[in-house]
């Protein structure tokens, strides 16, 4: 499966409980020629996908989508406008073999997308 990490986006830090990650996006990634040119906006099943790439490296371990409980895109996130954004995993839950997040990303300024997400371990 493709991974957006170190192509779309960089993780350029870590909060001390591994929780948070700091993001930068990539503007001249291909994905913003299409969505949208001239007003790049990164598209709701990339940040679906970061999510789930974020989840998986504090997990340390490989996870499946099972179920999108809750998911509000608040603010459009531009690579331009908003180069880097914190996504911040508030709570995890293991029940089983199913993982459930819920969290948001944010900026210092702004919260852009809310969610609560459930996975299967793999």
């Amino acid at each position: 499966m493709m991974k957006l990490l170190n192509d779309m986006y960089t993780i350029k830090a870590w909060s001390d409980d591994g929780r948070k990650a700091c993001i930068e996006f990539n503007a001249d990634h291909i994905i913003y020629h299409a969505h949208f040119p001239g007003n790049p906006i990164t598209p709701g099943v990339c940040i679906i996908k970061i999510i789930s790439e974020i989840s998986e490296h504090i997990m340390n371990k490989s996870l499946s989508l099972y179920m999108v409980k809750n998911l509000k895109f608040v603010s459009p996130i531009s690579p331009i406008e908003s180069p880097c954004v914190s996504v911040c995993i508030d709570r995890m839950e293991k029940d089983g073999e199913m993982l459930k997040i819920k969290g948001m990303i944010t900026d210092e300024n702004k919260i852009y997308t809310k969610f609560s997400i459930i996975y299967n371990c793999l």
